[in-house]
Formats: C-alpha cells, sequence, structure tokens
C-alpha cells in the first residue's frame, strides 16, 4: 500500500495520475466499461509527452517499473505504448532507465517481442541501437538457464519475432561455454540436437542434465499424440499451459497435471473448464489441491485475488451451467465450501488504502433484482454488499449509507457475512438516487472524505446540483481532496463524472477488476 504521503504528494488532476489511470485503464476518459472494455482507439495521453518534454521522463520509467513489480499491468497495450514511447523519446536519462530495466518492464518472453516490435514500429529508423543490443543480451544473459528455458518454450515468437532473431540482431554473445544460459542460447540458434549431441548425458552434471531433459521433452511436444505422456511431462517438470499445444488442453488428464501449479487466479478464470471435464468429483485429489489453496491466505494474496472475483467464481460454479452452451457439472459440495471461505479469507489479505470512504448505495427493490453488467449469477445488491464489506472491514473512519429519503446509515459491520449485509441493504426504504446528495450531506455535516463512491443497478440520477458541482463544493469546504466513483451495476454506458477531472470515475458494470479500480483510484491509482 502506498504511503499517505506518496499519495498526496501531487495533485489530484497533475500529469502523473492521468498517466497512472491510463495504465489502470487504458484510457483517461470519465467512463471506464467493464463490458468490451478496451477502447477501440487507445492513443497515448498528450501527458506522456508533457512529462519527456520537461525532462522528468524518469518519473515514467519509475511508474512502469511500480505497475510491473506489483502486478498491476492489465492493460498490456496501454503499459506497452508508453514503454516504446519513453524508449523512442529523446530524454536520454529515461531511455537509459528502461533499458537497464528491460528485464522487470518485459518479464516474459511475449513482453519483449511486442517490445521490439513496437519500438522497430514506433519511429525514424530501427531501434537497434546499443542500448536496445545490450538490453536485449542481459535479458538473455542475466538468467539462468532453467529461468531461460521455461521462458523462451512458453512463447517461441510472437508478431513476425522470434528469439533467433532478436538473440541475431543483439548480437547476442552466451557466457561461458557449457553453462546453462549458453546450453539455451545454443537450442535456440541450432537446435535441440545440437544441444544433445553436445551435451550427453554421461560426464554431464545434474543441472545440465536436468536442462537438456527439460529443452528436449519440451521439445516434442508439439509433436506429441499421446495425451497421457503430455499430462506426464507437465506434472514431471511443473509446466504451465503456455508450454502446451492447443489440442493438449483439450485433455482432462492434462489439467489434472495442470491444477497443482496454477496461481489461484488462474483456477478461478478457468473454474467453467474444469467442472465442465468432470474434474470436480468427490474426494478426488484436484478438488482437494484446490481447496487447499483457496483456503491458504498466501496463495490468494501471491495472485492479489478480490473477493469479488471469488464471488464470481463462486456463482457460475453453483450455477451448474454456462448459459447458451453445452457446459454443465454437478457440484462438488467441498470445493463449493471452500469457495465460499476464500471469498470471506480474500478480505482478510486484501490490503487497506488507509482513506476515509463513503459508500452510498441505491436501496431500491430492483438493486436485488437486477444482475451485473459483466458477471453472471450476481444481483447488484450483493456487488455493492461486497463493496460495503471491503469498506468495513479494512477501512477505519468510513460510512456506509443508503439513498432512503435521505441519506441513512446501514449498519454494516466488520463480522458480517455477505448474505447479512444484503439482507440489512433491504431493510431500508428507497429513495431518490440523488449522486450530489452524499457530497452535500458530507459537507453539512462537516465529514471528512477521502474518496465517494455510489452505487446503483441503472438509476443515474442528477437533482439541483450536479454530482461535480457537489464535489467542488465539498473540496472548497472541507479542503479535502476528494474523489468521486459512481458505479451503475447494470447499465452499459452512462456519463455522469466531469470528463476533464481525473478525480472522478464512472463504472458502467462491475467485475473484479472494476472492484480493484475502485481501491486504486482512492491512491491516485498507485
Amino acid at each position: 500500500m502506498a504511503s499517505e504521503g506518496e499519495t498526496n504528494n501531487i495533485g489530484i488532476n497533475s500529469d502523473l495520475v492521468t498517466l497512472r489511470r491510463y495504465l489502470s485503464m487504458g484510457q483517461t476518459s470519465g467512463t471506464y466499461y467493464v463490458v468490451n472494455k478496451e477502447p477501440k482507439e487507445n492513443p497515448l495521453p498528450e501527458c506522456t509527452q508533457t512529462i519527456l518534454e520537461e525532462g522528468r521522463g524518469g518519473d515514467i520509467v519509475k511508474e512502469l517499473v511500480r505497475f510491473s513489480k506489483a502486478g498491476h499491468v492489465l492493460h498490456e497495450e496501454s503499459y506497452m505504448k508508453v514503454l516504446v514511447c519513453v524508449a523512442r523519446s529523446k530524454d536520454t536519462s529515461a531511455k537509459k532507465a528502461i533499458y537497464n530495466e528491460l528485464g522487470q518492464l518485459c518479464s516474459t518472453a511475449s513482453g519483449l517481442f511486442r517490445f521490439v516490435d513496437g519500438v522497430e514500429k514506433g519511429g525514424e529508423g530501427t531501434g537497434w541501437g546499443r542500448m536496445q543490443r545490450k538490453a536485449i543480451c542481459n535479458w538473455y544473459c542475466s538468467k539462468d538457464g532453467q529461468e531461460l528455458a521455461r521462458l523462451v518454450t512458453g512463447c517461441k515468437q510472437r508478431g513476425g519475432w522470434s528469439h533467433r532473431d532478436l538473440i541475431r540482431l543483439a548480437h547476442v554473445k552466451p557466457p561461458a561455454e557449457g553453462s546453462g544460459t549458453a546450453i539455451v542460447l545454443k537450442y535456440i540458434m541450432r537446435g535441440l540436437k545440437n544441444v544433445l549431441e553436445s551435451h550427453s548425458s554421461e560426464g554431464a552434471d545434474d543441472s545440465t542434465r536436468a536442462l537438456t531433459e527439460f529443452l528436449r521433452d519440451v521439445d516434442g511436444l508439439r509433436k506429441e499424440e499421446d495425451l497421457e505422456r503430455v499430462a506426464g511431462l507437465v506434472e514431471k517438470h511443473k509446466l504451465s499451459p503456455e508450454h502446451l499445444p492447443t489440442k493438449s488442453l483439450k485433455s482432462k488428464d492434462v489439467w489434472k497435471a495442470l491444477v497443482p501449479h496454477l496461481s489461484v487466479q488462474s483456477l478461478l478464470d478457468n473454474i467453467v473448464r474444469l467442472a465442465s471435464m468432470g474434474l470436480f468429483k468427490p474426494k478426488s485429489p484436484e478438488v482437494d489441491v484446490i481447496c487447499r489453496r483457496l483456503q491458504t491466505p498466501s496463495a490468494l494474496s501471491e495472485s492479489h485475488v478480490h473477493p469479488f472475483s471469488v464471488l464470481m467464481a463462486q456463482r457460475i460454479y453453483r450455477s451448474k451451467k454456462v448459459e447458451k452452451t453445452k457446459a454443465h457439472w454437478e457440484i462438488n459440495k467441498e470445493l463449493m465450501k471452500a469457495l465460499t471461505e476464500a471469498y470471506h479469507k480474500a478480505f482478510e489479505v486484501s490490503e487497506k488504502t488507509g482513506k476515509r470512504y463513503l459508500l452510498a448505495v441505491d436501496v431500491s427493490s430492483s438493486m436485488a433484482l437486477s444482475g451485473v453488467n459483466g458477471t453472471r449469477n450476481i444481483a447488484a445488491r450483493e456487488a455493492a454488499a461486497t463493496i460495503a464489506m471491503m469498506i468495513a472491514k479494512k477501512e477505519e473512519d468510513s460510512r456506509v449509507m443508503g439513498f432512503t429519503s435521505e441519506l441513512k446509515e446501514i449498519p454494516i459491520t466488520a463480522n458480517m457475512k455477505l448474505e447479512d449485509a444484503v439482507k440489512k441493504m433491504g431493510e431500508l426504504s428507497m429513495g431518490q438516487t440523488d449522486f450530489a446528495q452524499p457530497m452535500l450531506w458530507a459537507v453539512k455535516n462537516k465529514i471528512a472524505v477521502d474518496q465517494f463512491i455510489m452505487c446503483t443497478d441503472c438509476e443515474t440520477f442528477n437533482g439541483d446540483v450536479s454530482a461535480a458541482d457537489a464535489l467542488a463544493q465539498y473540496r472548497q469546504a472541507m479542503k479535502i481532496d476528494a474523489k468521486v466513483a459512481i458505479v451503475a451495476m447494470t447499465s452499459n454506458s452512462f456519463s455522469m463524472a466531469n470528463a476533464d477531472d481525473q478525480s472522478m470515475l464512472d463504472i458502467a458494470g462491475f467485475n473484479g477488476h472494476a472492484a480493484k479500480l475502485l481501491q486504486s483510484m482512492a491512491l491516485n491509482f498507485q
């Protein structure tokens, strides 16, 4: 979590906040669309060039490194555009910083290919200057044999580029002959046969034998027809789906072998596939493995799993089918219990922002009946309750209110379960969902708030005062750079935020990423 000083030492509408918003959302406009959220046009924000022209390109590099280390790169296209822009800029110190950090900024082979392609197409010349050649050399030669072998076999080519192309153009010189890295480079340039002839198992040390065996086994996967053997190799080498040909991923045995090595987020993302394949039979070892992972706090934390992502997986699994497809399954009670417990454990491992929230929720009956755009089998009220529970469990000096005839507190506490929070919301009498009221109420009662969040299904109403004007009044009266997010759960499109104010955000629909955006926004998209 960013410290108070880190989030408050820049203005809420500064160029760095705009850049962070672009990296987080893939856009800088006022509305984030959960469904079809990738904008057709994804231009760089003007602030990128402004920062570079002012000689502050190093600030951009710091943001890129921070996003990469935190695992926040969800819009790779936007991330890569900024990365390429700096690498192609005239800010020499920023370019040097980019290339010095290339191993972190492009930690996967896929990312490296996209970067090289973007640099070559992003300006005059080829982009293959001394800094790029040196950085590419370091990308390959700074890794040990096993790490490099896993990376290059997981993604062999992309966008017309191969590892052989990059090694040739960068003039990569292998380290000491016989090292693991040198063996992998030889495999890339000369092929498996040459490696096996040069490094026979007789007389080789254990690490060399293990490396050549890995290369031999993975290289043969593309032609392997025996799916039981593929599954055995997955288990033996702890391979990921990226190492396997597409046809192998239709095999139940292969997925059985993959399950123990998948992250919690990957397990949640693939729960329909695994369930429809019949992997969740009673007392199956796969269920035991998944249940243990879901109930392990460190596993949830490492995957940065938001509770709403767990709820999405739990609800689609509980439905026993996927509409308009042939996918169906029977529910495993142990797995269902583990998913429910993981939902609550995900709150425990989530980091608090340290900000003061006021969440105002539409309490009309339609919230209990309406679905959520971007998810399945979840009511809008349940999504709002998840946001409320996160605030109640993690954030001090915060309030959850309901839009009744006036704003009224909803007594949601830190130890409540989802059904309890939903029930509390349903006990209030509905009123008009006027998005200016939370700010006006907070001014009147002198309540300190850093982040206002309003949740509705699709009713978006402004009274005599707009939400933007009410926010301006609140800031002036309370001397707090407060922010506003309006979430319309069932909406495909709406516009309430002032597009020129980076501290206002509309969210059409809701999912796990949108839930994370709310937390990120409170921290100036850090």
